[in-house]
């Protein structure tokens, strides 16, 4: 449930291409890696009885060989080489993260791109491992990657009403985040391919839940690299529960825009910070924000179904502008966390 409202700012904030949309989705044939959604999906541990989740953190920078205490492989074979991830052996596989667990629905998954691969390569994160299926969010391409699967099993193709094999906006690399949204039914892939905190693009499939895949996901999560010619870096795994997240959802350029802040818990509110000035740091009684004073800021808004949704007007003028914002979520219990940062360009 979206609750929209109109807020008076008289200050623009900016769209980029955060929010650009797949164009497809392209036919199965179209990926050349694909294989059978069975192969390889059990971790050998089974699932975890846990009621939460950890966090985790990998940059690899280790000796080559073996992957380590925290890792285990659950088919392929993945070691270090160069303090990165790397698959030495089998074209499609992945290895558990067994220094974190996660209920799928909390996960959120960070890796880096190998920048301008010489030839197919893809990324993968795995959520919802140790069942009897797994989520498996790929960025995949030769020179660039040019596109994302949403699939399950270890790279096997969509589910029922769930996934895909999506073209994407070209990227020579970056930083990939993998996390689920609309309470356990979305499947979200963002890109930040200028490793600057800023995730310029943004992909989405939903249908986790009708598609039963839902259904069948444990709490392990994991990595997978695509042959020997793909390499991935500086793993992070947060499945501690869900994170606001702030996007920009439609802008009319010199009118209106539209911001959306989801994930939030029942019985919060949240607030919007903005400014022209820059991306901070700023110290606030709230934590560190990533926009310079002096900022805007709303009014708090509590939330409905989870999601705080507005629309502000824009002033005249503001065209090519650009602006720094995040938002607040202050919780029932009075703790306050906050959004991702953007920084975006009004067209």
């Amino acid at each position: 449930m979206r609750w929209r409202l109109l807020v008076l700012f008289g200050l623009s904030v900016p769209a980029s291409t955060l929010g650009a949309q797949q164009v497809g989705p392209l036919p199965p044939g179209s990926d050349p890696t694909l294989q059978g959604p069975g192969v390889g999906i059990g971790s050998g541990s089974g699932g975890s009885t846990l009621l939460g989740g950890s966090t985790g953190f990998d940059d690899f920078n280790r000796p080559d060989g073996s992957l380590g205490a925290d890792w285990s492989v659950g088919s392929g074979t993945y070691e270090i080489r160069s303090n990165k991830f790397a698959n030495v052996g089998a074209a499609n596989g992945w290895a558990r993260y067994d220094g974190a667990t996660s209920l799928y629905e909390h996960a959120i998954i960070e890796f880096d791109l190998e920048p301008n691969p010489t030839t197919l390569a893809y990324n993968a994160a795995v959520i919802g491992a140790g069942g009897t299926d797994m989520a498996f969010t790929k960025v995949q391409g030769t020179g660039t990657y040019t596109n994302v699967g949403f699939y399950h099993g270890v790279n096997g193709g969509a589910l029922g009403v769930y996934g895909g094999f999506f073209t994407i906006t070209p990227v020579t690399g970056g930083r990939v985040k993998v996390y689920v949204t609309d309470s356990g039914d979305t499947m979200n892939c963002d890109i930040d391919e200028d490793h600057d905190g800023v995730f310029e693009y943004h992909y989405e499939s939903s249908g986790l839940i009708a598609s039963g895949l839902a259904g069948q996901m444990g709490q392990e999560v994991g990595l997978s690299v695509y042959s020997t010619f793909s390499r991935a870096d500086d793993f992070f795994v947060d499945g501690q529960g869900p994170q606001p997240i702030l996007q920009v959802m439609d802008i009319i350029p010199g009118q209106l825009m539209t911001i959306d802040i989801s994930n939030l818990e029942e019985g919060s509110s949240a607030m919007l910070i903005l400014s022209s000035l820059g991306a901070g740091p700023s110290s606030t009684p709230y934590g560190e924000i990533s926009v310079s004073q002096p900022w805007r800021r709303t009014p708090l808004f509590p939330e409905v179904g989870g999601v705080v949704n507005f629309t502000s007007t824009l002033p005249p003028g503001s065209i090519g502008a650009t602006f720094y914002m995040q938002a607040a979520e202050w919780k029932a219990d009075e703790t306050v966390q906050l959004t991702n940062a953007l920084e975006l360009l009004l067209p």
